[in-house]
C-alpha cells in the first residue's frame, strides 16, 4: 500500500515492428488518500455463540469518520486476528482473494444473513472491490447475525471494511455450540470444618456443599440425603439406602441425632429454560 500523497504514474506501451521500434508513454497525476482509522469505541460482538442467538456488532465509533462502513460476517474454522491476513480466506485458484467455500486453503466462508454461504462480493484476483457494493452490503442489514445450526463447531467472525478494503478490523466468538439442559463441568463437594474442639464429623456439626460449576444453568438447589450405606455414585444414589431429610435444602445442614452412623450426601440440581441436571457431591464419612 502506496503512502497518501501525489503520484505521477508513467505506462510504458513498446512496440517491435517492421517499421521498427516505437515507444509511447503516458503520465498521469494520481492522488492516493489517506486510510488510517483508529477506533474510539472498539467494536465488539454482542451475544452468545449459540444455535438460534443473535449476534450484534456493538456502537463504535472511529477516527477519521469513514465515508463507508461495510460489516462481513464469516463461518471459520478457526478464530481469525484482530487485523486479518488474507491468507486465511483465499481461494486457491485466486490468490490475496476472499474465498467462498472451505477447502484446504480457505478458513473461512461469506455468510448470507440466512446462514448460506455466499460468493465473496466482486471478487478479484487483488482484493479489488467496488465501493457502490460495499454500500449496498451495509444497507442490507449484516450489522446482525442470527446463528444456524450449520455454525455448529465453527467460529463466527465479523469483520468491519472502512474505507474500500483499505483498512479491516475482526472480532470472533468462541466455538458454536446448541444449548441444552445445564452440563456439569466440575461436581459439586460436600466437607465439613474441623476446629480445635470438632475433629471428627459428629452430631451439632455443620457441614457444606458447593454447587460445583455447570454451563448454562439459571438456578441451581440442594437436597440433602441421610444413607445406610456410603454412595460412590456421582450421577445417581440407592433408593433403597438413602432418604431425603426433610426441610434440609441448603448448602449448609447442620447435623442431627437421627443422622448417627449414617452417611450424608449432598444432591445437586442445575436448572434451565430447557431442563433441569441432577448430580451427587461426595459421600462424607459415617457420622459419629
Amino acid at each position: 500500500m502506496l503512502p497518501a500523497g501525489d503520484y505521477n504514474i508513467k505506462v510504458f506501451e513498446s512496440f517491435t515492428g517492421t517499421n521498427g521500434t516505437f515507444t509511447n508513454v503516458a503520465t498521469e497525476l494520481i492522488s492516493f488518500p489517506a486510510y488510517s482509522y483508529n477506533y474510539d469505541v472498539e467494536p465488539v460482538i454482542q451475544g452468545e455463540p449459540l444455535v438460534g442467538q443473535t449476534l450484534k456488532i456493538a456502537t463504535h465509533s472511529w477516527t477519521p469518520e469513514p465515508t463507508e462502513v461495510a460489516i462481513w460476517w464469516f463461518r471459520c474454522k478457526k478464530t481469525t486476528a484482530k487485523y486479518p491476513d488474507l491468507y486465511q480466506v483465499k481461494l486457491a485458484d485466486i490468490p490475496m482473494s476472499w474465498g467462498y467455500k472451505f477447502d484446504n486453503n480457505a478458513d473461512c466462508a461469506y455468510l448470507n444473513a440466512n446462514g448460506t454461504l455466499a460468493d465473496a462480493p466482486d471478487l478479484g484476483p487483488v482484493n479489488i472491490r467496488n465501493m457502490s457494493s460495499v454500500k449496498s452490503y451495509a444497507v442490507q442489514g449484516f450489522t446482525s447475525y442470527t446463528i444456524t445450526t450449520a455454525d455448529l463447531g465453527y467460529y463466527i467472525t465479523a469483520s468491519i471494511d472502512l474505507g474500500g478494503g483499505r483498512y479491516f478490523w475482526n472480532a470472533t466468538t468462541s466455538v458454536v455450540e446448541q444449548k441444552t439442559a445445564p452440563v456439569n463441568q466440575v461436581a459439586p463437594t460436600s466437607s465439613f470444618k474441623k476446629t480445635k474442639k470438632i475433629k471428627t464429623l459428629t452430631v451439632g456439626v455443620q457441614v457444606s456443599a458447593t454447587a460445583g460449576t455447570w454451563k448454562w444453568a439459571n438456578t441451581t438447589t440442594y437436597q440433602w440425603f441421610s444413607c445406610s450405606k456410603r454412595q460412590k455414585s456421582a450421577t445417581s444414589i440407592n433408593a433403597k439406602q438413602c432418604k431425603s431429610i426433610k426441610r434440609a435444602t441448603k448448602a449448609n445442614y447442620k447435623v442431627k441425632k437421627t443422622d448417627k452412623r449414617r452417611f450424608l450426601v449432598a444432591q445437586v440440581t442445575a436448572t434451565n429454560e430447557l431442563g433441569s441436571s441432577v448430580i451427587y457431591a461426595n459421600s462424607l464419612k459415617k457420622i459419629s
